[in-house]
């Protein structure tokens, strides 16, 4: 069973385990860059369960249309911010195939207009699925990734 909830800051350490075993080393969100973007936001980031064990997250806060959220940055409020950046959904390798990722961005993106993120890892084709239309390229810590918007 799929059950999408709020993160509760306890959950930090298995989300910060999925996301190591998921990403490559340029991608690591440290502790205090992952914990402050939870706590300044607790209103969209989510824990996404299955059958009782976090099996992944999304984090998301107010941020600038076009302008990539950097990795491993303390959150700081922007002023005048013009969009909900969806900055990491992430599923752990068990959990993956059985939809909780599209569950999570439903929740993440439901009633936010327009969010914005920087697909990463050639998840442009998940993303594009969910309504997001690809604005520009550009490297991202060494790598190509898709700047993508959905109004």
């Amino acid at each position: 069973m799929i059950e999408i909830r709020h993160f509760k800051i306890d959950e930090l350490h298995v989300a910060e385990m999925i996301g190591a075993e998921s990403y490559p080393p340029e991608y690591y969100e440290g502790s205090s860059s992952f914990k402050s973007k939870i706590q300044s936001n607790t209103d969209s980031c989510f824990v996404g369960l299955v059958d009782g064990n976090v099996a992944g997250y999304a984090i998301g806060f107010p941020y600038l249309k076009g302008m990539p959220y950097p990795i491993d940055k303390d959150y700081e409020l922007t002023q005048n911010s013009d969009c909900h950046y969806l900055h990491d959904v992430c599923v752990a390798y068990w959990a993956r195939g059985l939809g909780l990722g599209d569950a999570m961005v439903e929740v993440s993106t439901k009633g936010r207009h327009p969010v914005a993120l920087t697909a990463v890892m050639y998840s442009e084709g998940f993303w594009l699925r969910h309504g997001f239309k690809t604005l520009f390229e550009l490297n991202y810590y060494g790598r190509l990734a898709k700047y993508m918007l959905k109004k």
